[in-house]
């Protein structure tokens, strides 16, 4: 039962059903979920140490969205998803690099103005990846940094081409895996999400919200 009450309430709030902010009450969301209020506090006490829920005083929240938060895990996240791209290569299963070539061609089906569409499945190709590298602390820390990552909106799909050399980055990255080439891997991962990370920042500082020197 706290196993249920964590999911639905981490998709809740990772989805926006939740938002930002929004006060996170016991017995509201016992109510709310069917449950009762134990489940819920252990529920939240798990959200909290993901960094989805803080602490505002004696009360819990959802964790507010700050330019700066989005841009440090885009830090953190390069350096792990290089490491998952180099044990990909080296490790990988036949049977992972056919659901990695699988997830790429779903990619290339997806019209370029379907950012929707886009994100899902680039999100479900790193998740591949992340199994193929067959270390459960890298998918541990990859799945926590992506329940936070995907409370914002995405600012670098819609930049013009992004979505075709995001094409090409898998493509090449597909390759590398398939190859055993894992400095290579570590590589084109490391140089495709530097680039997110640097139109993430364009996109805040044009909105003004990130002082664009950072």
């Amino acid at each position: 039962m706290v196993d249920s009450a964590y999911w639905a309430l981490r998709r809740d709030i990772v989805s926006g059903q939740i938002k930002p902010g929004d006060k996170l009450v016991e017995m509201s969301l016992a109510d709310r979920y069917g449950v009762s209020r134990t489940p819920i506090r252990e529920a939240l006490r798990r959200l909290e140490q993901d960094g989805l829920v803080q602490r505002a005083g004696r009360r819990l929240r959802v964790r507010s969205h700050r330019p700066d938060e989005i841009l440090d895990i885009y830090d953190v996240r390069i350096v792990l998803e290089e490491a998952a791209a180099r044990a990909a290569a080296l490790r990988r299963t036949s049977l992972e690099l056919s659901l990695l070539a699988r997830a790429y061609d779903a990619m290339r089906g997806i019209r370029e103005d379907d950012m929707a569409a886009q994100q899902r499945a680039s999100w479900a190709f790193h998740e591949l990846m992340w199994a193929a590298s067959h270390s459960n602390t890298l998918v541990d820390l990859l799945s926590r940094l992506q329940a936070n990552l995907r409370r914002y909106p995405d600012g670098t799909l819609n930049q013009p081409g992004r979505w075709r050399q995001s094409l090409a980055d898998h493509a090449r990255l597909v390759s590398a895996i398939r190859e055993h080439r894992p400095v290579d891997a570590g590589e084109i991962a490391s140089t495709h999400l530097s680039a997110a990370r640097e139109l993430q920042l364009r996109a805040y500082a044009d909105q003004g919200d990130l002082d664009p020197v950072r």
